[in-house]
């Protein structure tokens, strides 16, 4: 059964139109607690070719393009000589930020994303695949490819710590992420 993908339905972000194969009652699936937190996505054999070449297409442009088009928000919001140099204009930023709609589709889309890549690094030759479509990534990047529970959910940190440097994400993410921790650990 072919459907419009909706990449990460819990938050209502589109994931461009692509679509995969649903799997119904497969024990060879990976993801099968489709419950939206870490994304919907199931990896099976019949659609693993598509599940990577989705999670390649949100990493390599998807969240680039919201992480420049919130980069281009906050300089036409704030002027390109604009600088956070004291608290009450750091306080302003984080604010901002915050409340923009693009860079909390990024923090989402990438928390979501790392969730996919370890569905697929799960499941068997997922890491073969990914290699495979991405040559570029190198033994190096191979090592990095998230591939058990537990370093997903270092990297969800390493995440969250990241972005709360900056005082960026939005309660309702924050608590999502933790939701996906939660799952996950």
């Amino acid at each position: 059964m072919k459907k419009l993908l909706s990449l990460f339905g819990a938050l209502g972000i589109a994931a461009s139109g692509s679509s995969y194969v649903v799997s119904c009652g497969n024990n060879d699936a990976v993801g099968e607690e489709n419950d939206g937190i870490g994304g919907s996505e199931v990896v099976t054999k019949e659609n693993i070719d598509e599940m990577v070449d989705l999670y390649l297409r949100v990493e390599k442009k998807e969240i680039p393009d919201l992480e420049l088009a919130a980069l281009k928000e906050q300089t036409e919001h704030f002027g390109k000589d604009w600088r956070p140099d004291t608290d009450e204009k750091k306080n302003e930023l984080y604010k901002f930020k915050r409340s923009q709609d693009n860079l909390q589709k990024a923090v989402i889309l990438k928390i979501n994303n790392n969730v996919l890549e370890f569905k697929i690094c799960s499941f068997e030759n997922g890491v073969d695949k990914i290699m495979e479509k991405n040559p570029e990534l190198g033994e190096v990047g191979k090592e990095k490819l998230i591939t058990t529970k537990e370093k997903l959910v270092e990297i969800l940190k390493y995440i969250i710590n990241a972005y709360n440097e900056g005082k960026s994400i939005s309660e309702k993410n924050l608590e999502y992420i933790n939701k996906v921790i939660k799952k996950y650990s």
